[in-house]
């Protein structure tokens, strides 16, 4: 019962550590004219329209699927790839694992090839989003939520999704893993689950048809009234 406690406890604050970051990078960072010029001279990566990355989903009926959207300047997505994902690839594993890193935007894209030797995935195929359609551009707020809705077919909607990092976590016949965050004054968002919200799981032990609660002590950061 401690070690569940501790478990819930460690969760909380990743929670927390995530949703803070996520904002810190949506204020303060953005993507230039010459983040989109170096993107387009580098050689082994590939740009995806939101369509693009649908259809990469989608077609694969033959393997869960992972995807990462994160940026090389936002600090929990870099402790993220050093701390959590390392963990749940040694309980999933790649077989029936596909593992998508993507990039958000091209923004600060000539580091990424530091980042991505410093955790140890300088050899992943390389994505970066890069689409027109202001429903997903790097500019409007609601993308994120805007991006899964758009991919998945979900009755319920995602609307708690601001910033990176934001995963994806996919079943064989493409269902989305979906959490309830129950914020302060029982205010109720549905959120893409989290990686971490995995941790203590074997990939046959999550229920892509259960939505399961996240209970958090604070206000959500956006309301939606």
């Amino acid at each position: 019962m401690k070690k569940l406690r501790c478990f819930w406890c460690v969760l909380l604050c990743l929670v927390v550590v995530s949703f803070i970051g996520c904002v810190s990078l949506k204020i303060g960072f953005s993507e230039t004219k010459k983040d989109i010029k170096n993107a387009s001279q580098m050689e082994g990566y590939i740009s995806l329209t939101v369509k693009d990355l649908k259809e990469i989903i989608l077609k694969d009926t033959s393997h869960y699927k992972f995807v990462i959207l994160y940026s090389n300047n936002c600090g929990p997505c870099v402790r993220n790839m050093l701390e959590v994902y390392p963990k749940i690839l040694n309980r999933v594993g790649n077989k029936e694992v596909k593992w998508y890193y993507i990039m958000e935007s091209t923004a600060g894209i000539k580091e990424n090839k530091k980042l991505l030797e410093r955790v140890g995935l300088e050899n992943i195929t390389k994505y970066y989003l890069r689409d027109d359609d202001e429903r997903f551009s790097i500019r409007n707020f609601n993308r994120f939520n805007n991006i899964a809705n758009y991919i998945f077919d979900t009755k319920i909607k995602v609307n708690d999704n601001w910033g990176v990092p934001t995963s994806f976590i996919v079943s064989k016949d493409n269902k989305l893993k979906l959490s309830y965050y129950v914020y302060k004054g029982n205010k109720i968002r549905v959120h893409a689950t989290d990686m971490y919200e995995i941790l203590d799981k074997n990939i046959e032990q999550i229920d892509f048809n259960k939505i399961d609660s996240i209970f958090l002590n604070y206000e959500p950061f956006y309301s939606l009234n």
